[in-house]
């Protein structure tokens, strides 16, 4: 497959493209390298990185806004045959002070691409879609599938469920195979910084404070990155039509719970500075129904929560090992 990753330069879409590297497929990334969450220091790092260990797939690297270039020579001159479009503006808690953005990145960014990959006659495309079009629910215990309602309760949130009525548009307009994995909460190494699996391990090992919005009980079903990535190769090698797919554990898991796991991964207590929670933070958010994940594309997660903060722990200590050599 010649596969391009929009988005390939931030923290799902370099695991992305480290995997499919390795399993012999050339890739194409296209990446504004903006610093909305991420920096774009880090992410250029992230591909540097991926450009020199022996990797059996060929890479590519094109910089560019999905928004105002037109990716349509690109998708030609180096015959995709396959997309993951995971360039998205993603902070939730941004979103809300600047709609806008992310209206226009998120929506009319997907169907620019949409068109093109249509125009290309691009065989299969995988969108990253995610848990924030849900909204929130009034128990941690919910069990969300592909069908529950859909009542996001911030701008990140609408612009992505736009994102996927324009991939269906095009789907059904134009026959384009579209399998959407919507993901609820993903964490590991090389994370976002924004989110707090990264801030705990990091601060805490620096015992620096942490921020920490209401009173904890706020859930998450947190999903490790390489598991989330196992479901994506899955889903780009199965032409479905059109296809929706939870991606989570089925686990829900407390801020004050993850807490506790970073502290006994790093062995230190962590230092709390107590905010109140920001306008569009969901509380409960439930926990992924994966039935169909497991059924059709045969995925499940492998990976427990703290097993994969002592993952990430272990390679943020390499990182540092790294730096000071």
């Amino acid at each position: 497959m010649n596969i391009l990753v929009t988005g390939g330069a931030g923290f799902l879409g370099h695991h992305v493209v480290k995997r499919l590297l390795k399993l012999g497929n050339d890739v194409v990334v296209f990446d504004k390298f903006n610093s909305e969450t991420t920096q774009s220091t880090e992410k250029y790092k992230n591909l540097v990185n991926l450009k020199y260990p022996k990797h059996i797939g060929n890479l590519k690297i094109y910089q560019g806004d999905i928004l105002e270039d037109d990716i349509l020579p690109i998708l030609q001159q180096e015959k995709i045959t396959h997309c993951i479009h995971a360039a998205a503006m993603v902070d939730d808690r941004r979103s809300v002070k600047y709609p806008d953005e992310y209206i226009k990145v998120n929506i009319l960014g997907t169907q620019k691409v949409m068109a093109a990959l249509s125009e290309a006659k691009v065989k299969q495309v995988v969108l990253i879609s995610t848990r924030s079009i849900y909204g929130q629910t009034n128990s941690p215990l919910n069990l969300m599938s592909e069908d529950s309602s859909k009542l996001p309760i911030n701008p990140y949130g609408a612009s992505k469920l736009g994102a996927e009525l324009y991939a269906h548009v095009y789907h059904h307009l134009y026959g384009i195979n579209v399998n959407i994995i919507r993901i609820f909460a993903i964490y590991g190494h090389r994370g976002r910084p924004d989110m707090i699996p990264r801030q705990l391990i990091e601060k805490i090992h620096n015992e620096i404070p942490i921020p920490k919005f209401g009173s904890g009980e706020a859930t998450r079903d947190w999903l490790y990155v390489e598991d989330a990535v196992d479901a994506i190769v899955l889903a780009i090698q199965k032409p479905l039509g059109y296809e929706i797919f939870n991606v989570g554990t089925n686990i829900p898991t407390s801020l004050n719970e993850i807490i506790a796991i970073a502290e006994k991964v790093v062995g230190k207590q962590a230092i709390i500075q107590n905010f109140p929670v920001p306008p569009g933070d969901a509380g409960f958010v439930g926990i992924a129904d994966i039935n169909r994940a497991k059924t059709i594309l045969g995925w499940t997660p492998k990976t427990s929560l703290e097993e994969g903060i002592e993952k990430t722990y272990k390679h943020y200590l390499e990182s540092l090992q790294t730096s000071i050599c």
